[in-house]
């Protein structure tokens, strides 16, 4: 059933002129000797160095689009607190960013950001650019450590509400803590389809004299 349908899609695609950019678009798979499938895009993100969805996509020439669904200034939440413990000496801004390609959403990006480091936060800035262009541009930021944990989850109602999935879904969460002069300046969640991306390491030894 699942190959009749594939190659259904697939002669409708054809039919309709837009295979060949299917195809481009990986979103038609070719087997040697057994035909063609319909497969959704997958993409990649490498994790080797400090690295940002929005300039990755860039780089590669891909569509990228990012919009702030929620701004507010908080003294702290659950998360925040469970993962600074001493996160009550400031205020703290809380942003929520939807980012989706030209057919579907992607992921969520809640990000926290000092006062005392960050007073204002130009949210129209970030409809056209990433929250790192921003604060290199605006506050000279100089990221000198960071941390990043990756589990595998299931949505929350709201965070499945957003991308547009079920909360059976599953969805890999990357949790990001950036030091500067050994203070955290900026902590990340960023909830991520688990059928949209593929995370890259790449380990390499380095011969010590």
């Amino acid at each position: 059933y699942e190959k009749s349908l594939s190659k259904i899609s697939y002669n409708i695609l054809e039919s309709s002129g837009d295979c060949r950019e299917c195809v481009n678009d990986t979103y038609i798979k070719t087997i040697h000797g057994s035909g063609n499938y319909v497969e959704p895009r997958l993409y990649h993100e490498p994790l080797t160095d400090f690295h940002s969805f929005a300039n990755t996509f860039k780089a590669n020439g891909l569509f990228f689009s990012s919009k702030v669904v929620s701004y507010e200034l908080i003294d702290y939440d659950y998360y925040l607190r469970n993962i600074i413990p001493d996160c009550t000496d400031c205020k703290w801004h809380k942003l929520i960013n939807l980012s989706k390609d030209k057919s579907s959403e992607l992921m969520i990006e809640i990000s926290y950001l000092p006062q005392d480091r960050f007073y204002n936060i130009d949210t129209d800035f970030l409809k056209d650019n990433s929250l790192y262009e921003y604060l290199t541009s605006f506050y000279n930021i100089n990221i000198d450590r960071a941390q990043e944990f990756l589990s595998s989850i299931l949505p929350m109602q709201d965070e499945a509400e957003l991308l547009r999935i079920t909360t059976k879904s599953p969805c890999t969460m990357l949790e990001r803590i950036c030091y500067e002069k050994g203070k955290i300046i900026l902590l990340q969640r960023t909830i991520v389809r688990g059928d949209k991306f593929k995370f890259k390491y790449v380990f390499e030894k380095t011969n010590k004299e």
